[in-house]
């Protein structure tokens, strides 16, 4: 088939350059940093979940795959290639298409060899940056200060906020200060910030109180920028 009517200056994605691609990913000049391991795991996992999402929709038949959704799937996985090739030159992390086979997925890691001295597999580089992810998230909530919060926090945190004592599941906070017993419950069943350190005293002691006292301080603080 000819491709006499093809613009000469249009290009294919695998022709355009990291910068173009980031330019059309992140449209308005919206563009992240690139300053660190943690910044490529937030685009390379932002642009992973968008992807999934747009995919399980259209195969489930709640949406049509548009020629945009079909564009932007093509063009995050050639940016996230790039990226990873940035994580193998900067912090010696092995590529998917580097590793043995059993280590391209998530799964099974038994009987495989070890990474190089000095080298890391994509996923188990993957699963550590979102541990890392998950534990920043966790320690910049009040919850972090709080007794109350359910065993393993920092995985429950993947989905919900991690309160054992909050009557259903609770998204996220109003203000990272702001306990969702005493802000987002039903006013039945809301809490005054009186019942709040007495219920954390009953379970923590007096020292958890002042713990969580002086960490609401310190997120008032951060937030205004003192």
């Amino acid at each position: 088939m000819s491709n006499i009517n093809k613009p000469t200056n249009q290009k294919t994605i695998d022709e355009l350059t990291f910068n173009e691609l980031t330019e059309r990913v992140f449209k308005n000049g919206c563009i992240p940093p690139l300053e660190s391991e943690m910044d490529i795991y937030k685009i390379i996992d932002e642009l992973g979940g968008i992807t999934w999402r747009i995919n399980h929709d259209a195969a489930d038949e709640r949406i049509n795959l548009t020629g945009n959704d079909i564009s932007f799937i093509a063009l995050s996985g050639r940016l996230s290639y790039f990226l990873t090739q940035k994580l193998k030159e900067k912090y010696n992390v092995i590529p998917l298409d580097e590793c043995p086979h059993r280590l391209r997925e998530i799964g099974d890691r038994t009987s495989v060899p070890l990474a190089p001295n000095g080298c890391v597999y994509y996923w188990d580089w993957y699963e550590a940056m979102q541990n890392e992810y998950y534990r920043n998230e966790f320690e910049s909530l009040i919850c972090s200060a709080c007794p109350l919060h359910e065993k393993n926090p920092i995985e429950k945190l993947r989905t919900h906020i991690p309160c054992d004592v909050y009557p259903g599941s609770l998204n996220q906070l109003t203000d990272p200060w702001d306990c969702g017993m005493t802000t987002t419950v039903w006013k039945s069943q809301i809490w005054t910030y009186e019942q709040l350190y007495k219920n954390i005293k009953v379970t923590g002691g007096e020292d958890a109180v002042k713990r969580f006292k002086m960490k609401l301080l310190q997120l008032k603080s951060k937030k205004k920028g003192v």
